[in-house]
């Protein structure tokens, strides 16, 4: 695993450039649109440029190469299914409470 302090570090600087990016958004509310919003498109995305710390060496592991990928893949694929459910689920209760209402 990479270092803890450096992990830490990197995740509050995330949050801290996620907040200020969402302030420089708010301020382009009332200000110059051209300079705040594509400030805090910087902001957001700068950490993510930079990278959270990587272990310095590679884990050993017994897993097989192949295993850990496809386990990766399914993990991806089984979480893509599931939001895409939820979103048709709640998209269609939602549809039925505003016909509800409609017609109340």
């Amino acid at each position: 695993y990479a270092d803890l302090g450096a992990r830490q570090i990197w995740w509050v600087s995330t949050a801290l450039s996620t907040a200020l990016a969402l302030g420089a958004w708010w301020y382009a509310r009332s200000h110059s649109k051209v300079i705040w919003i594509p400030l805090g498109i910087a902001l957001i995305l700068l950490p993510h440029v930079i990278g959270a710390p990587q272990p310095v060496l590679a884990q050993i592991t017994i897993v097989p190469h192949e295993l850990a990928q496809r386990f990766a893949i399914m993990a991806l694929f089984t979480a893509a299914i599931f939001w895409l459910v939820l979103g048709s689920v709640q998209g269609f209760i939602f549809s039925k409470l505003g016909q509800q209402r409609m017609f109340s």
